[in-house]
């Protein structure tokens, strides 16, 4: 952002820039009575409503205050992309750990007689901590975990009325062959149930 209106401007006196920045930094919610009575508690000058209204107008504090916001939301949300960006490398890089040390544990499990896990067990266990390494890893780097396919029908009821336009619905020779499609097919099913029967 190139023009930071939040700054001290040219030619604003340092009462009015720090009565701005009491102002600016008071967040959305902010309001001149706020700033009359931050400013009266926190110096030993005191200063009216009608003063603090005068500067808010010359200064345009409250387009600079909006910029203000802007930018802060901006810089928060570079911050939380960065974070994120940041998260899901790491985790990514736990995960591969996860999975090499889950493929030791599977290599190099051996039965032991003073535990109450079996060979077959140490096994199913790591090949599970194997596969939330994976899971996790996927994850971290923005792929899906599993493919779902899904399957069925939708019912839609309409009420009202439908217009078309530009249907062969008005096309008397596209009616006729669909008609005797569809008198054919029953032909054809009446048939089928009777030699069923």
């Amino acid at each position: 952002m190139t023009n930071k209106k939040w700054l001290r401007q040219k030619g604003e006196r340092s009462k009015a820039f720090k009565l701005f920045c009491i102002y600016r930094d008071l967040g959305p919610t902010r309001s001149l009575d706020q700033v009359h009575q931050k400013f009266n508690a926190d110096s030993k000058n005191s200063i009216s409503h009608r003063q603090i209204a005068s500067y808010s107008t010359q200064n345009d504090w409250v387009e600079r205050a909006e910029a203000y916001d802007d930018f802060v939301d901006e810089m928060q949300v570079e911050k939380n992309l960065q974070a994120i960006v940041e998260m899901n490398r790491r985790q990514a890089e736990d995960a591969v750990q996860i999975q090499k040390q889950a493929l030791d544990d599977f290599n190099n499990a051996e039965e032991d007689l003073r535990s109450m896990a079996s060979l077959e067990s140490r096994k199913n266990a790591a090949v599970r901590t194997w596969k939330v390494g994976v899971d996790t890893e996927r994850l971290a780097r923005g792929m899906a975990t599993e493919k779902v396919e899904q399957s069925g029908t939708v019912k839609q009821r309409h009420s009202g009325r439908v217009e078309v336009e530009h249907s062969n619905l008005s096309d008397p020779d596209w009616i006729t062959s669909k008609r005797e499609a569809m008198d054919g097919y029953y032909k054809r099913k009446k048939e089928k149930e009777a030699k069923e029967n």
